[in-house]
């Protein structure tokens, strides 16, 4: 049985990030997993584990996956959503943030030349750091 989902939105991004983390043994799906974590606190990752219907409105409702009954962020579905189109929540930093980590799974390209120029001085930090511990493992 899937753990609620509930259970899992009242922490901090970090801690968040850590048990979405669990079930997944692939060092680029962590990386991008940790850096949503780390990005405020956690915002997409809250974003994706809050199932109102207003995230269900905006496309965001179905972000999450369950292998083995374990919550972790569905990278196929959030590709697919970024291509879609306009998202109609976060700014263009927050955007770029959760681009840059979809790329660390295959499932988003990016322009560092257009990232660079969307992300604040707070993101820049935890995309390198993010870029490190994915390449550790390449």
């Amino acid at each position: 049985m899937p753990q609620s989902v509930k259970e899992l939105t009242p922490q901090d991004g970090h801690d968040l990030a850590e048990r979405l983390v669990r079930p997944v043994g692939n060092v680029q799906m962590r990386a991008a997993v940790r850096l949503l974590g780390r990005h405020r606190n956690g915002f997409w990752l809250h974003l994706f584990c809050d199932q109102s219907a207003e995230n269900e409105n905006v496309g965001l409702g179905s972000l999450l996956e369950y292998p083995d009954g374990h919550p972790t962020v569905d990278w196929n579905a959030v590709g697919l959503r970024l291509l879609d189109g306009p998202w109609n929540v976060g700014s263009p930093s927050e955007l770029a943030v959760l681009r840059v980590a979809a790329s660390l799974v295959g499932h988003c390209d990016v322009s560092l030349r257009q990232v660079l120029h969307q992300v604040d001085a707070t993101d820049l930090p935890l995309i390198t750091h993010a870029l490190n511990e994915a390449a550790a493992a390449a």
